[in-house]
C-alpha cells in the first residue's frame, strides 16, 4: 500500500500536509503509511478512497 499511497498523492499533487488534512489525521501519520511501518484504520480508509479519488483495490492492488 505504501508505494500506492505515496503515487496517489503524488498524482494530485500533493504534499504529505495535505493528505494528512483531507484525511483528518497527523502528518506524521501519513509518513508512517507510505514507509509501511503502520497502516490506516479502517474508518480512514474511506477517507483517503474519497480525498485520492480512487478505490480500495486502487490503494491495496498497485494497479494504478
Amino acid at each position: 500500500m505504501k508505494r500506492q499511497l505515496r503515487e496517489l498523492r503524488f498524482r494530485r499533487g500533493w504534499t504529505r500536509d495535505d493528505l494528512a488534512r483531507q484525511a483528518g489525521v497527523s502528518v506524521r501519520t501519513v509518513q508512517r503509511w507510505e514507509e509501511g511501518s503502520t497502516l490506516p484504520r479502517l474508518e480512514t480508509l474511506a477517507a483517503l478512497c474519497r480525498a485520492l479519488r480512487c478505490s480500495l483495490s486502487d490503494l491495496f492492488d498497485g494497479d494504478l
